[in-house]
């Protein structure tokens, strides 16, 4: 349930974006900054699709850079040796209460008790 309602916001937020001219790629970094100290977006491109997505990594670049997002890039989630930061994240604080909200609604039960013992 919890993932169909963020879904939804997270469409109705794009949508409403789109709508009002904002870049769709601009409102998906923001909204990472929101609950996290260090926020990252993750590229999955495999090297016969580098090419033609080059001009779209360049302008998430341009907009993580002037938003402090992050950006890597990979050829595959477990090929480890193929993840490249692009871009480094810069610390920020989030406010208290939307990274509670992001806990509790992003990490399972198991995560809320591991935070929980390393901040005891």
């Amino acid at each position: 349930m919890t993932a169909a309602v963020n879904t939804a916001h997270d469409e109705m937020l794009s949508a409403r974006a789109v709508a009002a001219g904002r870049n769709r790629t601009t409102i998906g970094l923001i909204a990472a900054l929101n609950a996290s100290n260090h926020a990252y977006v993750i590229l999955n491109v495999p090297d016969e699709d580098a090419e033609s997505v080059k001009q779209a990594i360049d302008e998430a670049r341009h907009i993580g850079r002037a938003h402090g997002v992050g950006i890597i890039t990979m050829g595959g989630p477990k090929a480890w040796d193929t993840w490249n930061e692009l871009e480094e994240a810069r610390r920020v604080e989030p406010d208290p209460e939307r990274l509670d909200e992001f806990i509790n609604l992003q990490l399972s039960h198991d995560a809320h008790d591991r935070i929980a013992r390393a901040l005891h």
